[in-house]
């Protein structure tokens, strides 16, 4: 006869997670949080680890705080504030616009608060930096675009005689050039922007599309196509800035104009440059969100749209402060309000996409200290 288990022994199998079948219960996915990456240090960076769990309801005006301490605090080289910030996997990076052959990235990893202040050195050709973006979600590595080309830093496993990641820097791709007509070989080369760029769900190839006086055009780049861009055809992607991937929608998600979000579809890897003469471009979807922005102040600093997947969103705003008068004062007070909204996206019964009447709002009084930086924001 087999014994019987005594009641504490059934209460311990149930905090373990068994059950019937003699399987554990799948734990629950660790909570991610927003990460802030804000200039609000008169000595250089502050990073804030922010529960969006937490925000209340949009009807709320009154302003909240950032949680104290900064998870950390980077100091800027005198003369060298320019910065890019970046997140591959559980890391934070900090991308220094390479003025000296000694500038190197930092490295703050959010799993276990170390800070690696002498990362990986920059090749000499990064600058400037147009842009960084991961490769993937759960990336090991990033793409930085660069007045010479682009280059990959990726990261890897330590050796055998230690544990500590490696980083290492590789030509990803030759330098852009958009195609003009009637330019002779050796002439000055015309200024170019880079309008928006996202990451392809493969993980592997990046798109951009850039303009130069009355030429544009978009791009792509892969890992495997021998460091060259292929011309995908004569037209812009509907967002400004970063492309967010959203596995639910099958699509990129980005902003388009004030009140606006849009939906892209996302091109085939497999094309042709032969073919960019007649490509038409994806098919994408406007959806009004003015309900999500700020109305009645104008940005100070930037926005920006941060992806927490399941077709969820945040938008990262600066705004003038309601007190200030935003003609008289913008270039005296180096003060502002962050606000973050946290929204989804999702189908009507017709079939359009449209976003959620319902949000969840914070707003943060922060200080300024570095003119051309807007604030960035990760989901980890």
């Amino acid at each position: 006869m087999g014994k019987r288990r005594s009641r504490s022994e059934s209460d311990a199998d149930h905090r373990s997670g068994a059950c019937a079948g003699g399987e554990a219960k799948r734990p629950r996915p660790e909570q991610k949080h927003l990460y802030l990456a804000l200039d609000d240090w008169e000595k250089g960076y502050n990073l804030y680890k922010v529960d969006v769990h937490a925000i209340g309801s949009a009807d709320t005006e009154a302003e909240s705080q950032l949680p104290e301490p900064p998870v950390l605090q980077l100091e800027a080289a005198k003369g060298a504030r320019d910065v890019l910030f970046a997140a591959v996997g559980t890391d934070i990076l900090a991308l220094w616009q390479p003025r000296y052959e000694t500038t190197r990235t930092a490295v703050y990893d959010t799993a276990t608060g170390r800070l690696d202040a002498a990362g990986p050195r920059h090749p000499r050709a990064l600058q400037p930096m147009r842009f960084v973006v991961a490769s993937s979600a759960g990336a090991r590595g990033l793409y930085a675009l660069h007045g010479g080309g682009m280059h990959f830093l990726e990261r890897r496993g330590g050796g055998e005689a230690t544990t500590e990641p490696r980083w290492t820097w590789s030509t990803a791709c030759s330098s852009l050039r958009l195609p003009f007509d009637g330019m002779q070989p050796g002439s000055p080369r015309r200024t170019m922007q880079i309008t928006s760029y996202a990451m392809h769900p493969d993980g592997r190839t990046v798109f951009v599309s850039a303009t130069s006086g009355k030429r544009h055009g978009t791009f792509s780049s892969s890992l495997d196509d021998d460091n060259e861009w292929t011309r995908r055809g004569d037209w812009l992607l509907p967002f400004h800035g970063q492309g967010h991937y959203d596995a639910k929608l099958r699509a990129w998600v980005g902003l388009h104009s004030p009140g606006h979000v849009c939906t892209c579809d996302v091109p085939s890897t497999t094309f042709s440059s032969v073919a960019a003469a007649t490509s038409q471009p994806p098919a994408w979807q406007l959806v009004n969100a003015e309900h999500l922005f700020q109305e009645d102040h104008p940005e100070r600093g930037g926005t920006s749209l941060v992806s927490t997947g399941d077709a969820e969103f945040c938008i990262v705003e600066s705004v003038t402060p309601k007190w200030m008068d935003p003609v008289w004062d913008r270039d005296e007070i180096d003060e502002y309000v962050l606000r973050v909204t946290r929204f989804r996206l999702k189908h009507d019964r017709h079939g359009q996409l449209r976003a959620s009447s319902r949000c969840r709002r914070a707003s943060y009084r922060v200080r300024k200290h570095d003119s051309v930086f807007a604030p960035q924001a990760f989901w980890m």
